[in-house]
């Protein structure tokens, strides 16, 4: 499992990173660490019929999540997978779209998810993209960042479980 005391070593001399995981600290762990390490990365979440999906690029300044969504170490516990309920063939979807974001950067080629987001609603078949400004004050990549891994706590125990 991913947790602050083995990611750097994990994702480490990486190209391109895409989160697959199924919580909010994991993902704010990774984009933390991406920036902190200068790779590029894609994360998706998805729940019941909807997903979101966006692209950071740390040497362009991008928006990234923490941008976003802030601070994990205040954010209440997340529900179990079965609690919050996602359709199976959604982690799927977007999973390939992440795939095509990192092969799109790889190879140079056309518009990436950054600076926006892509929320899709399948229930009712709504595609939309948000803008999104990067917030100059964000402790991941704003003016004054810091190095989180070493301060945060990413609350690791109180991920998408089960039980």
């Amino acid at each position: 499992q991913l947790n602050p005391s083995n990611a750097e070593e994990l994702l480490k001399g990486s190209d391109y990173i895409i989160d697959g995981s199924d919580n909010v600290q994991t993902k704010m762990l990774i984009n933390d660490l991406c920036i902190k390490l200068g790779i590029p990365f894609t994360i998706a979440g998805v729940l019941r019929f909807h997903g979101q999906i966006i692209t950071v690029i740390p040497q362009e300044k991008t928006t990234c999540y923490r941008c976003i969504f802030g601070d994990v170490e205040s954010a209440p516990s997340s529900m179990s997978c079965s609690q919050a309920g996602v359709m199976g063939y959604l982690p799927g979807i977007f999973g390939c779209l992440e795939a095509n974001e990192s092969i799109k950067y790889l190879l140079n080629l056309g518009n990436l998810i950054v600076n926006r987001m892509l929320f899709i609603d399948l229930l009712e078949y709504h595609f939309d993209f948000i803008e999104i400004s990067r917030n100059e004050n964000c402790l991941a990549c704003g003016k004054n960042a810091v190095d989180l891994i070493k301060t945060t706590n990413y609350n690791m125990d109180d991920t998408c479980n089960d039980k």
